[in-house]
């Protein structure tokens, strides 16, 4: 079976545990946020989601405030107007993309408000953020960040979970960016974000035999 988001969590580097609500969505341990948020614990209930949009467009070019709000983006969520702060989140990809720190919390911030929502991954897809984050894989200055590697193919094997996703992340190159990653970064957490991203292009899927073909033509050559 594929494996599912509510079984998945962030890179145990960055030291984030995660646990199904009610729902069967991610939440985030909000006690335990990466060492450059500042910010401090912060009630769920008391976030602002309005106020998040509005920091995201405003601290586009402050790059610690930037990825602060990014951060809280992720590990509490937004549920209000998803599709323009998505919108929003793609455009910092394309403007930072050879910024592998900026684009780590980015990655985060897409996964989280693509989680457990197929139509929010289709959204993804045609909004040029997944395209984006390969694109960002491929480039040696961010590949060679493990951080943000493992963000970034964590979040295409969450992306990958969405049946019409599953044959547009091929098209792009994606398996020969995840598998590259993997050439470069043995470790286990690349391993495990890496495998779970390329099952889930194939599983379930009705003539994925196609996938499945060029993922071993792919990892024959590791």
């Amino acid at each position: 079976p594929p494996l599912e988001d509510t079984h998945s969590r962030p890179p145990s580097d960055f030291n984030m545990s995660i646990r199904s609500d009610s729902s069967g969505l991610m939440r985030s341990n909000t006690r335990t946020i990466h060492e450059d948020y500042r910010g401090g614990v912060e009630d769920p209930s008391e976030v602002d989601v309005e106020a998040l949009l509005q920091k995201v467009q405003e601290d586009r070019d402050q790059l610690d405030l930037l990825k602060q709000t990014l951060h809280r983006i992720r590990n509490f969520g937004f549920d209000q107007d998803t599709k323009t702060m998505m919108a929003e989140i793609r455009d910092i990809m394309e403007q930072y993309i050879n910024d592998s720190r900026v684009m780590a919390v980015a990655c985060g911030a897409m996964w989280r408000l693509t989680a457990g929502h197929d139509n929010r991954k289709i959204e993804a897809a045609g909004n040029g953020a997944i395209e984006s984050i390969v694109e960002a894989l491929r480039k040696d200055q961010n590949s060679d960040d493990i951080e943000f590697v493992q963000w970034a193919v964590g979040c295409l094997a969450s992306l990958a979970d969405a049946e019409a996703v599953k044959s547009y992340i091929p098209k792009i190159g994606g398996i020969e960016a995840i598998v590259e990653v993997l050439k470069r970064h043995p470790e286990a957490g690349v391993l495990e974000w890496a495998s779970r991203a390329l099952h889930n292009l194939v599983s379930q899927r009705p003539g994925g035999g196609d996938i499945g073909e060029l993922i071993v033509r792919n990892i024959v050559s590791i």
